[in-house]
């Protein structure tokens, strides 16, 4: 028989054990409830496609301007072709914070063009699209490579002395060498021997083939235009854009990823910028080059309808990407009527983005405010009504902003 002096449930044994078991109960519902309130919060600050608090650190002291857009040196900003008072704020994109760029709503693929041609249509083939996501919504390479060889072949006879070469570039294309055709084609279209009708026509064959070779997720073997880069531990977008010379937002597009869901591991594609413009003024055009970082030739991208100074009042000459003048959703102020537009406005005259100039020959030096802006006019767009910038649609402002590299992107205007 155990005597109550020698049991292990004692009174004052159970009480004790019943009071542990309580605080280890009450400890294990604290936890729980701290790991809940840390994954909503999570939830919350991740699902709004910021950056995450490591790519924050991302933000070190090498990171360019390209990156930030952060107020001149001169604590003035200049918009719309003349220098405007200093505004209150601008707002600050990054790579820390990406601002989202909605995809417009991309069109079906373009149909191949007739088989019987006419003289008219030989002269003026279809103009390329204005804007870029009806190019790249061309389904892959071989689709690309196909429209861009009906467009050929239905030139092969608009003259005469550059059918050949027109045939030839058709036949690389058929034969799985848009690369070489790229090249030839854009060689082609520095010549003085074409037409405008031929010019034109090149300029939609370039578009169709470089909507894949450098606009999709496709690298194609051999491009010196781009590559693949495998994404290291620690690795961040920003500094992976700067490596290559290209804005951060562009390896976005091609790659349809966020900078803050970049993984360790992964292969994204690149390109190789920096990207250049050359505006003519006469054409309502801009055309986007890079240049083959072994030949050094320069090759055709693609091109954007633009609109300029009114009594043709834009400036010809050579400029510059000038390093922080690259904004978001800028405030301004319109120097003619002293009004004054907020960030946001849907009434501000410039859009939501703005590229700022510098003038780097004999014709442009010394200028001060003229720069690259979107518009909430578009039928201005094609005519001669801004102050002496050069305007385009939202959508197309939105990729050249992506394009055009602070620093080391030229833009050159001519007649």
């Amino acid at each position: 028989m155990v005597l109550a002096s020698q049991s292990s449930r004692t009174p004052g044994r159970r009480r004790y054990m019943v009071s542990r078991r309580r605080r280890k109960w009450r400890t294990l519902i604290a936890g729980a409830a701290v790991i809940g309130l840390i994954w909503v919060t999570y939830s919350l600050f991740s699902d709004d496609g910021d950056q995450t608090s490591a790519e924050a650190a991302n933000s070190d002291s090498s990171q360019s301007a390209d990156e930030k857009t952060s107020a001149p040196d001169d604590d003035r900003v200049v918009l719309a072709g003349v220098l405007s008072s200093p505004p209150p704020r601008t707002l600050t994109p990054s790579p820390t914070r990406p601002i989202p760029i909605p995809e417009p709503a991309e069109p079906a693929a373009p149909a191949p063009g007739p088989t019987n041609t006419t003289t008219s249509d030989l002269l003026n083939p279809p103009r390329p699209v204005a804007t870029l996501a009806a190019v790249t919504s061309t389904p892959g390479a071989p689709a690309g490579a196909r429209a861009a060889s009906d467009v050929l072949a239905n030139a092969l006879t608009a003259s005469p002395d550059q059918a050949a070469e027109f045939r030839k570039a058709n036949e690389l294309i058929e034969a799985g060498q848009p690369v070489e055709a790229r090249a030839r084609l854009s060689k082609l279209l520095e010549s003085e021997a074409l037409n405008t009708a031929e010019a034109r026509t090149i300029r939609d064959v370039l578009t169709r083939l470089n909507a894949d070779l450098i606009f999709s997720k496709r690298i194609t073997p051999n491009d010196p235009l781009v590559a693949a880069h495998k994404v290291k531990p620690g690795q961040f977008l920003g500094p992976i854009a700067r490596q290559y010379k290209t804005p951060w937002q562009l390896l976005e597009r091609v790659n349809h990823i966020k900078a803050n869901r970049l993984r360790a591991g992964s292969t994204i594609k690149v390109v190789r910028g920096p990207f250049h413009a050359v505006v003519d003024k006469s054409e309502y055009r801009m055309d986007m080059y890079l240049d083959d970082p072994n030949t050094k030739q320069r090759i055709y991208i693609r091109s954007f309808e633009v609109g300029h100074g009114e009594n043709n009042s834009t400036p010809t000459g050579a400029w510059l990407v000038e390093r922080g003048r690259k904004l978001i959703n800028p405030p301004w102020t319109n120097p003619r009527t002293g009004e004054f537009y907020n960030a946001d406005d849907p009434k501000n005259p410039i859009g939501d983005r703005w590229i700022g100039l510098k003038g780097t020959d004999s014709d442009t030096q010394g200028l001060s405010g003229y720069g690259i802006h979107g518009t909430i006019e578009p039928d201005s767009i094609g005519k001669q009504k801004s102050m002496g910038c050069v305007r385009l649609r939202d959508d197309d402002v939105a990729w050249v902003y992506d394009l055009l590299y602070e620093g080391l992107s030229t833009v050159v205007i001519k007649r």
